[in-house]
């Protein structure tokens, strides 16, 4: 397997050229081997790839298991992945309300209790200003942290939700989320911090979106500790935004980082494809 490898930032982040993923089959070490460089790099960008859906669901499940789509029907025909885009139904007019007005940072289906190993997100279409997705170096974050909170919350667990605290979240910061009570998960049980399957590097798996408190805590002081960890593990330092350009496929290590839209409003359409891959319990 043959291509060019450079990194996006100082902070996490590579991009991939010379790699056709909707007309290659990778052998099994060519996967490994890109597993390698999302572990050591958090955030992947093959650049210049062109899928179908077909394409797309058939090149990202050689990167494991697919994590369907809870709904069981969906408009566009396929569980395995889902859009998301800034317009109609359509995906020909804008909408205005679409999507907050503040970073909304979070782990892709943390709230699961086998959250996605990796998420992979293809530019279908972006716009020529803005559409940037941000992304934060967790591990990184957890190393910086002083010696005296890791003791305190290395064997700490907390509650993490897909439903009401996240739409009363929203609402307190003018965001009327709605979550169908079909597609809203039972809360489960994680730690606050997370050792990665593969690596056994640790990292901060608590975020805004999906943490609703630190358990055998006080509320208050649970409180103060999650907005505590939240600054401190999306500060600039952490972070890599990136501005995708047409046909990315972003793939990024769930066990590994943090991501966000940006609190900026588009004026020009977007539409992203995201698959998933299945992990495994966090612990």
């Amino acid at each position: 397997m043959n291509y060019e490898i450079k990194a996006l930032s100082s902070v996490l982040g590579a991009e991939i050229r010379g790699i056709d993923l909707a007309n290659q089959n990778l052998a099994q070490k060519d996967i490994e081997q890109l597993y390698d460089l999302i572990h050591q790099h958090k955030v992947l960008v093959f650049r210049d790839q062109s899928f179908s859906l077909e394409q797309q669901i058939k090149a990202c499940s050689q990167f494991g298991a697919i994590e369907l789509h809870p709904a069981k029907e969906v408009p566009w025909g396929y569980r395995e992945l889902t859009y998301v885009a800034n317009t109609d139904p359509t995906y020909t007019q804008i909408l205005d309300h679409c999507g907050p007005t503040f970073e909304l940072w979070h782990s892709d289906t943390c709230y699961l209790p086998k959250p996605a190993r990796i998420s992979m997100l293809y530019a279908e279409r972006v716009p020529q200003e803005g559409g940037e997705t941000l992304f934060s170096n967790t591990v990184q974050a957890y190393e910086d942290l002083p010696e005296s909170i890791k003791t305190l919350l290395d064997d700490k667990k907390a509650v993490f939700g897909s439903g009401q605290q996240l739409m009363n979240r929203c609402q307190a910061r003018g965001y009327a989320l709605h979550i169908p009570s079909s597609e809203i998960e039972p809360d489960v049980i994680h730690p606050v911090i997370r050792t990665h399957p593969y690596t056994q590097q640790k990292s901060i798996f608590v975020n805004w979106a999906h943490t609703d408190r630190i358990l055998d805590m006080p509320e208050e002081e649970s409180k103060k500790l999650l907005d505590y960890l939240y600054e401190h593990t999306t500060s600039e330092r952490y972070r890599y935004d990136h501005y995708p350009q047409q046909g990315d496929l972003i793939v990024w290590d769930n066990a590994a980082t943090l991501h966000s839209n940006t609190e900026k409003k588009l004026k020009e359409i977007r539409i992203m494809r995201r698959v998933m891959i299945q992990g495994t319990t966090p612990y």
